[in-house]
């Protein structure tokens, strides 16, 4: 099963690293900011297959077997991006009065949605 492990978990790692090179690109804050939900939401889709047969009890291994998913992982996996989500949906209304008053410049929202973005590839 090394090539469902692959299959399922390389997104989760390129997905947001493509979010970090996107948020150097935008350039309206409002949709870094909404940019951060919405690759959280797709990193856990992509993690969905995966977390849904190692919950059934079929442990997915990759890489000669130095890496593996098993029914804790993959639990761990969909808390982390359960958090990740609404920790992202939140800060979407959290930094809305900081947008409108211009206390947030771009660079900030830049560099936040970096380093969130980041986190979750990590």
């Amino acid at each position: 099963m090394s090539g469902l492990l692959w299959l399922g978990l390389a997104p989760l790692i390129i997905l947001p690293l493509l979010g970090c090179a996107l948020c150097w690109v935008l350039c309206a804050a409002r949709r870094i900011v909404a940019m951060t939900w919405l690759i959280s939401g797709l990193c856990a889709a992509a993690a969905a297959p995966a977390v849904a047969l190692c919950l059934r009890g079929q442990a997915l291994q990759g890489a000669q077997g130095w890496l593996a998913l098993d029914a804790l992982s993959a639990f761990h996996l969909a808390v982390m991006y359960a958090v990740f989500i609404l920790s992202s949906v939140y800060a979407q209304v959290y930094f809305e009065g900081e947008l409108s008053s211009g206390a947030l410049s771009l660079a900030q929202v830049r560099q936040y949605a970096a380093l969130w973005l980041g986190s979750l590839a990590a």
